[in-house]
């Protein structure tokens, strides 16, 4: 098998990463399931002397412990290197990584992979996870609505999403607090965290007034020292899992109505970039693509579509549809509803650059 092929394939990683996490012998742990959550492939063709890793990816393990009968969800984030570069690479993580997990190392090295893996909490960038992991140590930066009436302890907290070196969401069970079940804290790498405070903001403002926007929780505050926001759990279903499920067809128009009362309103980011800069970025992305893997260049819309032509398949039109023929009467497909959706979405967004363009600059 591929070595990328490899490494992004849950099944076939699962042994591997047990038996480094676990050793030789062991007979406690086992795997129920071992998911790729996100991958990403750098340069295809890096500059001389460059000795950056070559693939990140992340894992979730759903881990069984067969002698306690329970289960327990273990998250790793890997750097592939190549030439034997993980051993430097090793080398200099481990003076970061010093919170030891509760199946395997801080930071550790799978040389026969050139592979350097971090567990949750470890992660080289953002150091403040630890803290906000921990019941103990997050407890004193937790918003008064955490917090029962005589300051008793939280509850588990547990992992929802994790982007290494970008941010994490984690929920707290606060099972004593009159006010709240639970709440979520998501903290950033950097100071990322200041934008996050001021949408959250923005978008539960903007909840309150207009029956059609989307529905956020409500804003709990921020801790600088964590570089974390906090907000109130929302009960009901993601936007995400019911636009993939049987209800999504007749779910379209109210996202659509949200997405307009989005853009309708006011600036939601503290610093925003011009139009022309986003356009020449994404063309850079997808000349990236396009160089690292052919299969990317005729759907990302930035390169010609003759060669689906040549090689027999209907050609992409770079907008989610399907040209059947290419003749005078060609019949194109109806976009899938995520096509519809992202239309609305542009749609949308190029009314809101009108109205902006319009307002009168703030002294």
């Amino acid at each position: 098998m591929e070595h990328a092929a490899l490494l992004t394939d849950g099944d076939a990683m699962a042994r591997p990463l047990l038996q480094r996490l676990a050793g030789d012998g062991n007979t406690r742990w086992g795997v129920d399931e071992c998911r790729v959550v996100r991958s990403r492939r750098h340069a295809a063709h890096p500059a001389p002397g460059d000795r950056s890793a070559w693939l990140d990816v992340c894992y979730r393990l759903a881990l069984q412990d067969r002698d306690r009968g329970t289960r327990h969800a273990l998250w790793l984030y890997a750097k592939a290197y190549s030439q034997g570069r993980s051993a430097d690479a090793f080398r200099a993580a481990l003076p970061a990584a010093c919170v030891i997990p509760g199946l395997g190392e801080p930071v550790m090295q799978m040389p026969e992979l050139d592979l350097v893996v971090w567990p949750l909490p470890n992660d080289p960038v953002m150091e403040q996870l630890p803290a906000l992991l921990d019941p103990v140590a997050v407890r004193p930066h937790l918003p008064p609505a955490a917090m029962g009436p005589k300051g008793s302890g939280i509850g588990e907290i547990s992992v929802v999403r994790y982007e290494p070196e970008d941010h994490c969401l984690a929920r707290i069970a606060t099972p004593d607090a009159a006010t709240e079940a639970a709440i979520y804290g998501k903290s950033y790498a950097g100071e990322g965290w200041r934008d996050a405070r001021d949408c959250m903001h923005s978008l539960w403002c903007t909840g309150c007034v207009d029956p059609h926007a989307f529905v956020v929780g409500r804003p709990l505050g921020s801790c600088p020292a964590l570089h974390t926001v906090w907000q109130a759990e929302v009960r009901g279903e993601p936007i995400a899992t019911r636009l993939a499920g049987p209800h999504a067809e007749a779910s379209l128009d109210a996202v659509a109505a949200a997405l307009a009362a989005l853009h309708a309103g006011p600036p939601i980011a503290r610093e925003g970039s011009p139009v022309a800069a986003t356009v020449a970025l994404a063309r850079t992305w997808c000349s990236a693509l396009g160089a690292a893997d052919a299969r990317f260049a005729a759907g990302s819309g930035c390169t010609a579509v003759s060669s689906g032509a040549r090689s027999g398949a209907a050609p992409s039109r770079g907008d989610g549809t399907r040209r059947l023929s290419c003749g005078p009467d060609a019949v194109v497909e109806r976009p899938h509803r995520a096509v519809r959706l992202r239309q609305f979405h542009n749609r949308f967004a190029r009314t809101r650059r009108r109205r902006l363009r319009r307002r009168p600059a703030v002294p």
